[in-house]
């Protein structure tokens, strides 16, 4: 089937992620309005936003869509 995100596992308590709202399990769908649906494509829309000082992200969240914005400094 066709990717419709990625998985988060493995953060930790007290990490940045925890900190910024995200939780196990939680499935990042959408970067800055770009779906993630293909891996290469997931990893190139990472590189471009490197130098990026917010992101909006859309997770599913137990079936529940949610968006954070993460401010980067």
């Amino acid at each position: 089937g066709e990717l419709k995100g990625f998985v988060l596992t493995r953060i930790r308590k007290d990490s940045i992620y925890e900190k910024s709202g995200f939780q196990n399990d939680d499935i990042v769908e959408e970067i800055n309005g770009v779906p993630l649906t293909d891996t290469a494509q997931a990893i190139r829309l990472l590189q471009s936003l490197r130098n990026e000082n917010e992101l909006e992200v859309r997770i599913n969240r137990g079936g529940s869509t949610q968006k954070f914005t993460l401010n980067i400094h």
